[in-house]
């Protein structure tokens, strides 16, 4: 075989085409026959990319040598896969029954040549002559998904190319076209078996996800003229992102990723700054270059945003009526946990960052949801695990809105309005956070992680640090270790003092209650807290030792 497709290859298209009329001649006397001459088309492709070092490179120049022989080769595979996929399919289609094996063989392996000329061959031809037609038909067929998905996953894949690139690009366009209608095909019969007895739908609609963000992965081109089929597209993107199966939406995380935090300008902005402007809607001020989400209405960053916190949790592997099947170390690996809530997180920075007063709002809603409204006579949360991911969401959300670190930062709040919406919607939510009566150890120190969040805010807003630093204290106070566990306690008051240390230094001096304005130094410690926490400051004053490395002595 090795001499014989180097002689083929080596002698020019002309051994090639007198070499397809026999093969054609071979695919007409019955389904083992056919196959047999499906198997000999892949190999010569095959056999071409392992020759190519040998024969000094057939590349994109010589492709036109070979229209005649390709146009042959995709209509011979196209009428191949139509006449014995005819054959397969029973008197009733929705049931998909495979009456003979032997034409399931014969057009499984024309899906296997059609997928190795898929490689090289021009998408043009491959639309033109019936073959992305024919595997597009394969689609519905159980016997044919996978390799009929790879088929369109290798198409996704091919780079525009420098020549022919109208063409390239409608060509392109058919194929998106239908992986969108396919893909709304599959959720569709997703949806439909609630209890998901079948695996194979699921991953049919995990393959046609991945087919989609590699389209746009390599191909965006294809979709970004048309507003309607962007926002179309993103709808539906945005369906996997949201389902209830963790598989389809961690199959959509990295599109998400990609166009959020990665994405191209160009994907983004519109040739027309008024449409722009109509396009972004109430908050189109709260970011300078409002172009850059013109595909992105609040209510898709709403969506993505309410479904990243509540998957920022991690439990077994139990599908509930309704809810969110989450993450499960069993299925999907113990270490990928944290990367992937690092990606979850990535997707809140960004959108924090652009969209500052939604993400605030959001934030808010989601910790008073966690802690039930947060108010002084609600009994203390069991869900700690929620509690403990809605501060982590908290504390991204703040420092994406306040990083003075990012270049230019400042036109987050570009505006008074926007300004006094977001200290309007922190300072609620961190007078309900004050009010909370937790005195629980764990509760403890997680509320002074939420009060530590908000050390940003309150550079920017200094009349609140002395009730913050008070309700720290109060906290620190509460922990004892007669009516603790003492290790418990100990790690509690511990956590406690970092907390009190981190919003002290975070923000300036003159904003700390009066008693503390000189107690805190570069070497404060969490035992010089801890000692201060526990003293009756109405009788003592402090004041700095200098001479003791930074360490506070008491006088009366």
């Amino acid at each position: 075989l090795n001499v014989i497709s180097q002689v083929i290859w080596s002698g020019g298209t002309s051994l090639l085409d007198d070499l397809l009329s026999p093969v054609t001649y071979l695919s007409k006397s019955g389904p083992d026959d056919a196959e047999l001459a499906a198997f000999i088309l892949k190999w010569i492709s095959d056999f071409r990319a392992m020759l190519l070092p040998l024969l000094g490179g057939l590349c994109e120049a010589d492709l036109p040598e070979l229209d005649e022989f390709l146009t042959n080769v995709m209509l011979l595979l196209s009428s191949l896969i139509e006449k014995h996929s005819e054959s397969i399919i029973a008197e009733r289609p929705d049931e998909l029954m495979v009456s003979t094996e032997k034409d399931v063989l014969t057009v499984t392996s024309c899906l296997l040549a059609a997928n190795a000329y898929a490689e090289w061959v021009p998408v043009v031809h491959l639309v033109k002559h019936g073959l992305v037609k024919r595997c597009e038909s394969l689609l519905h067929l159980s016997r044919f998904q996978t390799y009929a998905l790879k088929f369109f996953k290798i198409l996704c894949q091919r780079r525009r190319p420098l020549t022919v690139a109208k063409d390239y690009d409608d060509a392109m366009s058919h194929v998106f076209e239908i992986l969108m209608s396919i893909s709304q095909d599959s959720l569709t019969k997703v949806a439909a078996c609630s209890d998901f007895s079948s695996e194979r739908e699921l991953n049919v609609a995990e393959g046609i996800c991945d087919c989609l963000f590699t389209l746009v992965s390599s191909n965006m081109q294809c979709i970004i003229a048309d507003t309607i089929k962007t926002s179309c597209f993103l709808r539906q993107m945005l369906e996997y992102y949201q389902h209830y199966k963790i598989a389809l939406h961690f199959q959509s995380l990295p599109f998400w990723l990609m166009v959020l935090t990665e994405g191209p300008k160009e994907f983004f902005l519109a040739a027309d700054p008024a449409d722009v402007a109509s396009s972004a809607g109430t908050n189109s001020a709260e970011k300078g270059n409002i172009g850059t989400f013109l595909f992105f209405s609040d209510d898709i960053c709403s969506v993505i945003l309410d479904i990243s916190f509540k998957r920022m949790l991690k439990t077994p592997a139990t599908i509930l009526p309704n809810s969110l099947e989450l993450w499960s170390d069993e299925l999907h690996g113990k270490n990928g946990f944290i990367q992937y809530h690092s990606r979850l997180l990535d997707l809140i920075k960004y959108i924090a960052y652009r969209r500052p007063i939604l993400a605030a709002s959001k934030a808010a809603h989601r910790i008073n949801s966690v802690t039930g409204d947060a108010s002084t006579v609600s009994p203390p949360p069991k869900d700690l695990a929620a509690i403990e991911s809605a501060q982590l969401v908290l504390n991204t959300v703040v420092n994406a809105i306040f990083d003075d670190s990012i270049e230019n930062g400042e036109i987050i709040l570009d505006t008074q309005f926007s300004l006094l919406r977001i200290h309007h919607i922190f300072g609620d939510l961190l007078a309900q956070l004050l009010s909370l009566k937790w005195m629980e150890p764990r509760l403890a120190v997680i509320l002074g992680h939420y009060l530590t969040a908000f050390c940003p805010y309150l550079r920017r807003h200094p009349p609140v640090v002395p009730s913050v630093v008070k309700k720290l204290f109060e906290l620190l106070s509460s922990i004892t270790a007669s009516s603790h566990d003492l290790s418990t306690a100990q790690s509690a008051q511990s956590q406690i003092c970092s907390c009190i240390i981190r919003v002290c230094k975070a923000v300036d001096s003159t904003a700390l209650p009066s008693d503390m304005k000189d107690f805190f130094s570069p070497y404060i410690t969490e035992e010089d807290v801890l000692a201060f926490g526990m003293l009756d400051r109405a009788n003592y004053s402090i004041e700095q030792n200098k001479g003791f490395n930074g360490k506070f002595h008491l006088k009366t």
